[in-house]
């Protein structure tokens, strides 16, 4: 859907109520979902909702839409990524950026020192995916604040916290 960013992943129903559990993208999305017009899609079958409540606690990251009031209703929502306009999110986040600036800028993992630097940035399924070349070869990092992707601009870096056997990391090499 064009003009459309993806936004979240709905994960599970919460309750008999229609609840649904969700995999935030982004961080502080409460100001930019409660009250909001989304869209459950992807394009097939994609249709709109107001969103009546989001909200993040300890356990997770809970949804409400208007109109999915059972779980019977919320069900045929599982997997579906939610939707927002384009315009309806922060211009300056951490996670916002120009995907021709980032080219070239180092990435940095917290514990494991400097992997590479970015050589190109793409669409993913749900979010931007950098390809990164390392002195082992290229590796892909989902640009998702689960793996801790925050954009240091100033510094024209990339840090990112990736987890221990993530895909391309030489644990074991990093660890001597």
């Amino acid at each position: 859907m064009s003009g459309m960013v993806p936004v979240a992943r709905v994960v599970k129903t919460r309750g008999y109520r229609g609840g649904l559990w969700v995999e935030p993208y982004l961080e502080n999305l409460a100001p930019v979902l409660n009250g909001a017009d989304v869209w459950a899609g992807p394009d097939e079958g994609a249709r709109p909702y107001r969103v009546v409540e989001y909200f993040r606690y300890s356990k997770g990251s809970v949804l409400r839409l208007d109109g999915i009031e059972t779980l019977k209703a919320a069900e045929p929502l599982l997997g579906r990524e939610i939707l927002v306009a384009e315009g309806a999110l922060p211009k300056d986040g951490a996670l916002s950026f120009d995907t021709q600036e980032v080219v070239g800028w180092s990435v940095v993992d917290e514990s494991r020192g400097t992997l590479g630097e970015v050589k190109d940035v793409r669409r993913g399924p749900a979010y931007w995916l950098f390809d990164v070349k390392t002195a082992r070869g290229e590796m892909e990092i989902p640009a998702v604040t689960g793996l801790g992707v925050t954009l240091r601009k100033e510094e024209r870096l990339v840090a990112v916290n990736l987890p221990a056997g993530y895909p391309g990391v030489d644990d074991e090499a990093e660890a001597k």
